[in-house]
């Protein structure tokens, strides 16, 4: 019976943060920034350790800087998990994401960005990104809540997958479509939708979704329910070409 609720638990942890390094998704994790200047940091290092009839050991880390200089805005993202039962490695996998933006009008933001990860459970060994392009400011209500961004870029990519020896050197279109909106003032719905297709291949393509609603109970205390879910008409040999997620959490702001 433990064994079972134990392949239970790091199953559905498989699922959450395999999902997370497919596709980053930046649109999720701007800050909103007041002045001018500002920096913004988060620190976050876990480590676990249980041993009952199987030693469970995990590891994982955070960080994400952000430095706002008028309308540039530079963001560095750097992701890691690692989930290790017995001898097997349940979860190994990380990314490094580095973004520039530059406003070149009220409306229209240039990008740069680059990004390198694995993913053990999803039998990529390596993927390195790089790619420019060009942020849209569809929507943008009076009070500045309610904002829809259209984002379309060039993307260079290559990966090696670790099950074969298999490379690949792909040139990507990278779309996304984002959207914040607020039908009551205590709920917001926030949504983004990547479609990753190559140029000279529309049949493989990535797309990736997701969306959250958030209840605000008070101005410390809400709500958030979220639904994610990637698919790869490519996947990795002896990868899943869907995955998805459905996540409840209550958050508190001190």
């Amino acid at each position: 019976m433990f064994a079972l609720r134990l392949y239970l638990t790091l199953f559905f942890l498989l699922i959450y943060f395999s999902l997370s390094a497919q596709i980053v998704n930046i649109e999720d994790k701007r800050s909103t920034f007041k002045d001018s200047v500002q920096w913004v940091e988060q620190l976050e290092l876990g480590f676990n350790l249980t041993k009952n009839k199987t030693a469970v050991f995990s590891v994982n880390g955070k960080a994400q800087i952000e430095f706002s200089y008028y309308d540039k805005l530079l963001i560095s993202i750097t992701n890691f998990n690692f989930v290790k039962a017995g001898d097997q490695n349940f979860i190994n996998e990380g990314f490094q994401h580095l973004r520039y933006n530059s406003k070149l009008k009220k409306w229209l933001t240039f990008e740069l960005f680059g990004q390198v990860q694995y993913n053990e459970r999803a039998n990529i060994a390596i993927r390195a990104l790089g790619g420019t392009g060009f942020r849209y400011q569809i929507l943008k209500n009076k009070d500045k809540k309610d904002k829809i961004f259209l984002g379309t870029s060039y993307m260079y990519e290559f990966e090696e997958e670790s099950t074969e020896d298999i490379r690949h050197n792909n040139h990507r279109l990278n779309t996304y479509l984002s959207l914040s909106w607020h039908p009551q003032p205590n709920i917001k719905i926030a949504s983004t939708s990547y479609y990753q297709p190559l140029f000279d291949n529309l049949k493989d393509y990535r797309l990736s979704s997701q969306t959250a609603v958030i209840f605000a109970f008070s101005k410390r205390l809400d709500f958030k329910t979220t639904f994610s879910i990637i698919y790869d008409s490519r996947a990795a040999v002896g990868a899943p070409k869907t995955i998805y997620r459905f996540l409840n959490s209550l958050r508190y702001r001190f």
